[in-house]
């Protein structure tokens, strides 16, 4: 239910101009730098990723930065791969965090106590989602083997 109306919604959010009222700001405020505009784009992912789950995140998102991604010659691949690392993020961070509440469901551990073990591992996925951000060849080095 929750993918069916995401997806409505950004074809609702599309068909009104957002995208290219985002697109237009992220270019603005970028000034068409492509390191800025995903630096805007992972803050973007992290907060959607914090309310929603990772999949309709996708639906809304996708179609809306897509065009500013075109703009600023941003491999699509390579947006994937950040937003996916993104997103698998987005299953350890409250107040969504499905995969924090079922971690802590199967340790038979109050959530309280599995968000502050999780810490730790927050930080390392801000690590890896900058890596894989401000590196291309990361994400882009089996795509382009083949």
């Amino acid at each position: 239910m929750i993918i069916a109306c995401s997806s409505v919604f950004a074809w609702i959010w599309q068909t009104q101009g957002l995208a290219a009222v985002i697109t237009e700001n992220l270019l603005d405020w970028s000034g068409g730098n492509w390191l800025v505009i995903l630096l805007i784009i992972n803050v973007l992912l992290i907060l959607s990723g914090a309310f929603l789950e990772p999949i309709a995140a996708m639906y809304l998102l996708v179609p809306l930065v897509k065009p500013a991604l075109l703009a600023a010659n941003i491999d699509l691949i390579h947006f994937g791969a950040v937003m996916t690392v993104n997103l698998s993020m987005a299953h350890l961070t409250p107040p969504v965090g499905v995969g924090l509440f079922l971690a802590a469901k199967i340790g038979g551990v109050p959530f309280e106590t599995a968000a502050k073990w999780a810490i730790p591992f927050v930080l390392c996925e801000v690590f890896v989602i900058m890596l894989v951000t401000y590196f291309p060849s990361i994400s882009l080095t089996l795509a382009s083997a083949l």
